[in-house]
C-alpha cells in the first residue's frame, strides 16, 4: 500500500508490520523512522544490512523466531535494501510471526522494482517514497509552521 508522508499521521499504522522507505531524502527516511514507526512499534531495535542478511539467512529467520521474557518485540531495520531481499520479506510477511517490525531502507528504487511493486500492492505492507523535497513543498511546510505558531508573514518573504 502506497503512502504519502504527509498521510503517516491520519493513517493507524499499528496494524501494519512492514514498511519500505526508499528515496534521496536521507533525513526524510530517518524522520519517519524516529518519529512515526518508532513509537509506535515499541521494542527492541536490530539493524542489519541487507548482504548481512543474504548471508546469514538461517541466522537471521532464527532471530526472528527467538523470544524471550525481555525481548518479545523487534523493530528491524534493514539498510541498502535491493530486489534481492523481495523473496526473504514475501516469505516473513506469509510466516506472519507475532512481535516484529521491520522497516526496509533503499535509494531510489525505479518502478520496475520487484521490492517496490510488491510493498505497493501487498495491503499488509506499506511504501513510502522520500524524495527531496520541491519549492512548492517546501513553501507549503514554512507556511503550516508559520500558522501553527501563529505568525504572519508575505508570500514574497516566504
Amino acid at each position: 500500500m502506497i503512502v504519502k508522508f504527509f498521510e503517516l499521521k491520519k493513517k493507524n499504522l499499528t496494524e501494519n508490520k512492514f514498511f519500505l522507505l526508499y528515496g534521496n531524502n536521507k533525513g526524510l527516511i530517518e524522520e519517519t523512522i524516529n518519529n512515526f514507526l518508532k513509537p509506535l512499534k515499541k521494542g527492541n531495535v536490530f539493524v542489519y544490512d541487507e548482504v548481512e542478511i543474504i548471508n546469514n539467512l538461517n541466522n537471521f529467520q532464527e532471530n526472528l523466531k527467538n523470544k524471550s521474557f525481555f525481548d518479545n518485540k523487534k523493530f528491524i531495520i534493514i539498510n541498502r535494501s535491493t530486489d534481492k531481499i523481495k523473496n526473504i520479506i514475501e516469505k516473513i510477511i506469509e510466516e506472519n510471526i507475532e512481535g516484529i517490525t521491520i522497516v526496509l531502507k533503499s535509494d531510489n528504487l525505479e518502478k520496475k522494482s520487484k521490492l517496490r511493486n510488491f510493498f505497493e500492492v501487498n495491503k499488509k505492507s506499506i511504501c513510502i517514497a522520500c524524495y527531496a523535497d520541491n519549492e512548492k513543498d517546501l513553501r507549503i511546510i514554512a507556511q503550516l509552521e508559520l500558522k501553527k505558531n501563529n505568525i504572519t508573514l508575505s508570500n514574497e518573504i516566504i
